[in-house]
């Protein structure tokens, strides 16, 4: 009986192993509809609610404008002066080469021995780089800067004004609009806080403003008087 179940179930396998695999058909899951991960609704109002205008409509007509002369088009105009915000090269002011030298120097000391730069400019880098540790001007500095930087700054304000600038008063940022942000961050940090803004403004102040949902109050300044501010106009508006 043995032999016989033992024939048998040879037989079966001969047969599996000739017929055809089938292969298996993998289960999926049904396809999950696409989900925004972030929508207008999750954003803050201080968000929604500003704009940086001087990148706004102005600027975006001027931009079209400029597309459109590019393809051939004839307008009344013939060239684009962009007086949007401050940015003097683009209007042909060349750049002050000392300080690029400099910055330029230290980011390529091995520059510094092949003639390329001024004695000053040689000067200068090697002062710079002999106060940073580890002559890393790339690495992280201190959150205020590199103290060499810093004191740059304190002997500069104390000739110019004639008042001391204690280096502990000072902390160097990538541009004015990162220093107002940590500026008005502080004064924002209650309810009711507001700014007073000379108008026309620089659009980065009340954007900072609106974000940290702070009030912006403004004032005209007059030109007749040589754009002199006056005090008991601001304690009006404050009042």
């Amino acid at each position: 009986m043995l032999v016989y179940k033992l024939q048998a179930l040879n037989r079966i396998m001969e047969k599996l192993a000739k017929s055809p695999k089938t292969p298996k058909t993998p289960k999926t899951k049904a396809p999950v509809p696409h989900a925004k991960i972030l929508s207008i609704e999750d954003l803050g109002p201080g968000i929604i609610e500003s704009s940086y205008l001087i990148r706004g409509c102005v600027l975006q007509r001027a931009n079209e404008l400029r597309a459109m002369k590019e393809k051939g088009e004839t307008l009344p105009f013939k060239r684009f002066y962009p007086l949007h915000y401050g940015n003097p090269q683009l209007l042909g002011q060349p750049p002050i080469s000392f300080l690029r030298d400099v910055i330029a120097g230290c980011f390529a000391p091995h520059l510094l021995e092949k003639g390329v730069f001024s004695e000053d400019v040689v000067k200068r880098v090697k002062y710079y780089l002999d106060n940073i540790p580890g002559r890393a001007i790339g690495a992280y500095a201190d959150a205020p800067g590199f103290p060499v930087f810093v004191k740059s700054v304190s002997d500069f304000i104390a000739k110019r004004d004639g008042y001391p600038a204690p280096t502990e008063t000072i902390y160097l940022t990538d541009g004015t609009l990162d220093g107002m942000t940590f500026v008005l961050r502080l004064f924002f940090s209650k309810e009711n806080s507001g700014v007073i803004l000379p108008m026309p403004e620089y659009p980065g102040y009340s954007f900072l403003a609106a974000q940290a949902q702070g009030a912006v109050v403004t004032y005209s300044l007059n030109e007749n008087e040589d754009w002199e501010i006056k005090v008991i106009l601001l304690i009006e508006l404050i009042d």
